[in-house]
């Protein structure tokens, strides 16, 4: 950053922080320097202040708290990351059979992981209709219809080289 300190900062919306939680917070300090506020002056006056002198005075000491609380709150708050990728982008991907064996018109279900590193759970048929992958074996994802991958078993000869 270049050091610009903008309002949404110093109200301490510019952290990241969700706007629900900053909202809570706010309500949180307000009440608190509220009922701190009318403590204090029924103690030093004998009364408490009138609602609009206690509402003003609950902001303005609010405010700052509420400021403090919610830079507290960004850096504790976990940091989620949220991808999206489509079922296509799995193709040209490896996914190990997990369960059963994948045989044609009985796909077994495969693991594959994404470019992010999260992982996928497909259905997986053989590409060639005699083949069988068993379970454990890793096959490449070659091309999809539907929910259902096919694939090519690595020990295949169709991978070997030349």
């Amino acid at each position: 950053m270049d050091g610009d300190v903008s309002l949404l900062d110093w109200l301490g919306l510019g952290s990241e922080l969700p706007i629900l939680i900053w909202l809570t917070s706010l309500l949180g300090c307000f009440t608190i320097a509220g009922i701190a506020l009318q403590q204090s002056a029924t103690a030093i006056r004998g009364e408490p202040l009138t609602w609009m002198a206690a509402s003003i005075g609950a902001l303005v000491v609010g405010a700052p708290l509420n400021t403090l609380a919610a830079n507290v709150l960004a850096k504790v708050m976990p940091k989620f990351e949220t991808t999206v990728v489509s079922r296509d982008d799995l193709l040209r991907r490896r996914g190990v059979i997990l369960e059963g064996s994948a045989r044609r018109g009985s796909p077994a279900r495969a693991k594959v992981v994404d470019q992010h590193g999260q992982a996928h759970f497909v259905m997986v048929e053989p590409h060639d209709d005699m083949e069988i992958i068993p379970s454990g074996e890793t096959a490449l994802l070659v091309r999809r219809e539907g929910q259902i991958f096919y694939a090519v078993p690595d020990w295949s000869t169709v991978l070997q080289p030349l």
